[in-house]
């Protein structure tokens, strides 16, 4: 095309594995604003709440996080993300698992409800051995216990360039998606689309694609290079 770029989509494929249809570890970064922070600040040095103009919700969550052979996952991720409609999520806290797999979390909070998830990704080696859990939290309770099971994962790698067969051309984007078997349309939750191993050829990265092993889901393929 002269004068310009054109991104076209030149292939595209549905693959069924015997994985599972959950949710990875959400990848929304935080808007910080100067003068909301300034505020925060004053406010947590002084020990009171933040309030937003509606009242907040103080709840309690504690509980442990465990593999699939039911031993403790230490250093694991907890991730709260407070959920209001028309406002998006925000990450409300994070902490980290002890020696023994506990962790605990007071949360001040005006959202409607709190998602709590539990990641573990093991930094001495290049696949990912968890697959993240999650669980719904109702701030209007004071206390919650939650305990959480780290399924294994299945690991995809795509090393090196992807040409399709009818194609003189590598492909320059890669992206697969989790597709309900019911309903054919991609998954969902709340908030976040299932989608998994966005990458960019410019730096060369094509995995990995991480699917949990436990069920049984499709999975979409689109193939893009830029003209």
């Amino acid at each position: 095309m002269g004068g310009g770029e054109g991104i076209f989509l030149i292939g595209q494929r549905h693959l069924s594995f015997s994985l599972a249809s959950k949710m990875s570890r959400p990848q929304i970064s935080r808007a910080k604003f100067g003068i909301l922070l300034l505020m925060l600040c004053i406010v947590l040095s002084m020990g009171i709440p933040f309030s937003s103009g509606v009242p907040n919700k103080m709840t309690l969550m504690e509980g442990r996080v465990v593999d699939f052979n039911g031993e403790p996952v230490a250093n694991a991720s907890m991730y709260i993300w407070g959920i209001q409609a028309f406002l998006g999520p925000d990450l409300e806290s994070e902490t980290l698992t002890d020696s023994e797999g506990f962790f605990s979390a007071k949360i001040w909070t005006s959202r409607d409800k709190l998602y709590v998830f539990a990641h573990y990704d093991d930094p001495a080696t290049e696949a990912v051995e968890y697959f993240p859990a999650f669980s719904e939290v109702d701030p209007n309770i004071p206390s919650h216990t939650l305990n959480f099971t780290l399924e294994p994962t299945a690991t995809i790698y795509l090393d090196g360039p992807i040409r399709l067969l009818d194609s003189s051309s590598n492909v320059q984007d890669y992206q697969c998606a989790i597709i309900d078997i019911e309903s054919q349309t991609i998954k969902k939750d709340d908030f976040l689309d299932l989608i998994y191993g966005t990458r960019s050829a410019h730096d060369r990265a094509y995995g990995p694609h991480i699917y949990s092993v436990n069920n049984y889901i499709k999975i979409d393929e689109k193939y893009y290079e830029f003209l």
